[in-house]
């Protein structure tokens, strides 16, 4: 397959499989409700069946997958044929080999069928004044430089997983400068003394540090857990509905481009192993990793982001030692917008930006702080204080 996967398109497609098996099942649910004399359960079933092909619909005009009447025909055409002479034939091998004789009677009354779509597709599609499409063949490539590929993509995520963790650098450092060369200018700017400046930057500086520090810790852990609840519950799921999540997993493949007998060829491998089938369906339905990074951990976010906090904020601090009122101001301002833009400068090694680009968008968020400060500390205080 050529290209990226869009998660977007990729979800709608998983959720219009979900809808289109809703109304199957509430459609035979139905029936045998009206078998058995139930009525108003019938009609329950019916009512949510026909809501859930409204969503399916919704979900397919939002992927623009309803072309013409005469490109519909002739992609459906070439499906069933491509079905009735390779899957259905392969699919009714191995249920005879099995001995389940409901089972290969439903598929060969399927496969007799789906030869009659053709016939009624291809009148359709003359009538319409369509010619069929021809399916291209495809190949694809079993174990070519596996061993390379694999650790290839092994260097590649452990490189990903280490240049994530300038998140909390960039954001630590850029809330630290912030937040606290604020504070130091507001207060200076208002008592003109160093000591309740440095009280309270200081105080800006530790409570931030904690509180980023807790902050991230608790969010890496809940995402965690919720990671791992989502994961069980997936393997739950395969160990009560096996073959259901094999067809599942068939769909989302037909839907990233690959024929059905590659996608049957493909799910009924990954079926056969439990922990693959399981992490293929993580990555695929769950958009969830099986395995967390061995960079990856809720304490070292915890604390990257304290460290890259207190930085941040122990450089806006530093002029506030060894100067005093206005030029403490000035000097603390310009070293922490200086660091601003070092850090959106340093952001681009992950974004791929323009770092200057980049780094003026952080140096004018530091600027209108250090502009809120001239306010709060210079400014309000000639209209509220004596002078």
């Amino acid at each position: 397959m050529e290209g990226r996967v869009s998660k977007s398109k990729r979800n709608l497609w998983i959720a219009f499989i979900e809808e289109a098996k809703a109304n199957r099942l509430y459609t035979a649910y139905a029936q045998r409700a009206r078998e058995e004399g139930h009525a108003k359960a019938a009609d329950i079933f019916e009512k949510v069946a026909a809501d859930e092909t409204r969503h399916a619909l919704n979900h397919l005009n939002a992927l623009g997958a309803i072309k013409s009447t005469a490109e519909n025909l002739s992609e459906v055409i070439a499906e069933e044929a491509a079905e009735a002479a390779g899957a259905f034939p392969r699919m009714l091998e191995q249920v005879r080999a099995e001995g389940d004789k409901k089972a290969e009677e439903s598929l060969a009354i399927a496969l007799q069928d789906s030869l009659g779509h053709v016939k009624l597709f291809e009148e359709a599609l003359a009538s319409v004044g369509g010619a069929p499409a021809i399916p291209s063949p495809r190949s694809r490539g079993e174990g070519e430089g596996e061993g390379h590929a694999g650790t290839e993509i092994a260097g590649e995520k452990g490189r990903i997983a280490k240049l994530e963790r300038i998140r909390e650098v960039v954001f630590g450092a850029q809330d630290g400068l912030l937040s606290t060369m604020a504070v130091g200018a507001t207060v200076m700017l208002a008592t003109h003394s160093s000591f309740p400046t440095l009280m309270a930057a200081l105080a800006s500086a530790l409570a931030g540090t904690v509180s980023m520090a807790t902050g991230t810790y608790l969010g890496s852990q809940s995402e965690k857990e919720l990671h791992a609840a989502e994961i069980e519950a997936e393997r739950e799921e395969l160990k009560e509905k096996p073959e259901e999540e094999i067809a599942e997993l068939l769909q989302v493949l037909r839907q990233e481009g690959y024929s059905f007998e590659e996608a049957l060829q493909v799910a009924e491998r990954v079926g056969s192993d439990p922990e693959l089938m399981l992490k293929t369906q993580a990555e695929k339905e769950l958009g969830l990793p099986m395995e967390a990074s061995p960079h990856e951990s809720p304490l070292g976010d915890a604390l990257t982001m304290a460290a890259s906090f207190f930085v941040g904020a122990l450089l806006a601090i530093l002029p506030y030692l060894i100067l005093n009122d206005r030029p403490a101001v000035t000097v603390s301002i310009t070293v922490s917008l200086l660091a601003l833009f070092g850090v959106g400068a340093l952001k681009t090694v992950v974004t791929r930006r323009d770092p200057w680009i980049s780094g003026l968008e952080v140096f004018g968020i530091g600027a209108l702080s250090a502009a809120l400060s001239f306010v709060l500390g210079d400014l309000l205080p000639r209209f509220f204080i004596p002078g």
